[in-house]
């Protein structure tokens, strides 16, 4: 088994490994594989392997070495040995920490980003306490940034898992260095939370919005704010606290919807006048102070508008559209937990306009996001069997259903239209409105 684990074929590899996650859970398993003295050998040839789905399987091995050791300082387990063993043998830390710097490779990145999912994944104190220790995440925000949309991509999945599953996410990325060192267990901390949704809001996301690269800044900004929505539900239903960052998650992510639009003329007549009016970040903090100055919206905007050398542009300028419908999922997600707040904001009239916006339309996955949403954020509108804005449902209405005129319309555009006509017949009091109208 040992000897295959570096075999020709990858899918004997992966086999192994397999197996040797399991073996190494029990303890007998964990005192064979130190008695071999191959286990280093084997670990860092597997995390550089060409075959991701080895990668995978040597990462899910040393997480069930991780999730078995033991949590008392006293006590010291074959589990206990065997990481040491790696971290002495093959510098485990700066070996993951190496891959996930490499610019020269961004398969190595991705690799020692897999790592870091799986035992942030693991939502254990073990695990939490492994990642403080490794100190791995204290230059992780730095691929948040990353040239490779796939590198970032993942970069956010795990900070999205981080913010949900550990009590005091800044003491693992680094920024609360007073955190002591050791395996014990993390305690409930809903105001190292907010901290760090403060951070987040007030160093990175402002950051990484003011670059030159407009557009990666506000795809990176979208994902963050996307990643904190419900982590915030959470520590709101549990303490109560945070519901002022729903405000200026929320009109943040409205603001970059925004911001990606063309400002026409037609857009005006959207439902009312609202849909025109520059979206103000809520809040008092750095973020709100930079989004609000005036003119910076028409600014990104222009900058996003630029056709840049390569990337995007060589993909026919996708990355306006990606943006737009990572905003557009997040705004679905505040509209399901937040609906007090989203009723109270113009996110019905941005997502209209979004509509008459035929540069990002012409990506059927933005015009289907868009007609997902509406049902969704027009249904926070319903307060006990009660329409709070009839006039704001009805100028909806015409718009959805003035698209299935469009001479353009072909027969996916038909079905997107009437997929969303029929989740708003599924709200019985929407429904009921829509039943008695010609």
């Amino acid at each position: 088994m040992i000897v295959n684990t570096m075999g020709v074929e990858a899918l004997t590899r992966f086999s192994c490994w397999f197996a040797l996650e399991r073996v190494v859970k029990n303890d007998d398993g964990a005192r064979w594989l130190i008695k071999t003295g191959k286990c280093a050998e084997m670990v860092s040839a597997a995390l550089k392997d060409t075959s991701t789905y080895v990668i995978t399987a040597a990462c899910c091995f040393l997480v069930a070495i991780i999730e078995n050791r033991s949590i008392e300082a006293q006590r010291i387990t074959a589990h206990d040995t065997l990481l040491d063993t790696l971290l002495e043998s093959i510098s485990l830390y700066n070996l993951i920490h190496t891959m996930m710097t490499d610019q020269d490779s961004e398969r190595n990145r991705v690799a020692g980003l897999e790592f870091l999912w799986m035992i942030t994944n693991a939502r254990s104190d073990r695990g939490a306490a492994f990642l403080r220790q490794s100190q791995l995440f204290f230059s992780y925000m730095d691929l948040l940034t990353d040239d490779s949309r796939l590198v970032r991509s993942r970069a956010l999945d795990v900070l999205s898992i981080l913010l949900e599953s550990v009590s005091n996410p800044l003491s693992v990325l680094g920024k609360d260095l007073t955190t002591p060192d050791t395996m014990e267990l993390d305690k409930s901390d809903d105001q190292a939370l907010l901290e760090c949704f403060n951070y987040l809001l007030d160093h990175d996301v402002l950051s990484l919005i003011v670059l030159t690269d407009s557009l990666k800044a506000l795809h990176v900004a979208t994902g963050i704010l996307d990643a904190i929505i419900k982590p915030l539900h959470q520590s709101e239903e549990a303490h109560g606290a945070g519901s002022s960052f729903k405000h200026v998650v929320l009109s943040t992510i409205l603001w970059i919807i925004q911001a990606l639009q063309e400002t026409t003329e037609s857009d005006k007549s959207v439902s009312g006048n609202n849909s025109t009016s520059t979206i103000v970040i809520q809040g008092s903090g750095k973020l709100a102070q930079q989004l609000n100055q005036l003119g910076f919206q028409q600014l990104v905007r222009t900058q996003s508008r630029t056709k840049p050398s390569r990337g995007a542009a060589a993909r026919g300028g996708t990355l306006p559209k990606t943006i737009a419908l990572s905003a557009l999922k997040a705004l679905q997600g505040l509209a399901h937990l937040f609906p007090d707040a989203t009723e109270k904001s113009p996110a019905i009239e941005i997502v209209l306009s979004v509509l008459f916006d035929h540069k990002l339309c012409s990506d059927q996955r933005v015009f289907k996001a868009c007609l997902t949403t509406l049902p969704i954020v027009m249904k926070t509108k319903v307060q006990n069997g009660q329409l709070l804005d009839e006039q704001l449902f009805a100028s909806a209405m015409t718009v959805i259903l003035g698209l299935l005129q469009k001479p353009a319309a072909n027969s996916t555009s038909i079905k997107l239209v009437l997929t969303a006509v029929l989740e708003f017949f599924s709200d019985d009091t929407l429904g009921g409105i829509l039943a008695h109208e010609d």
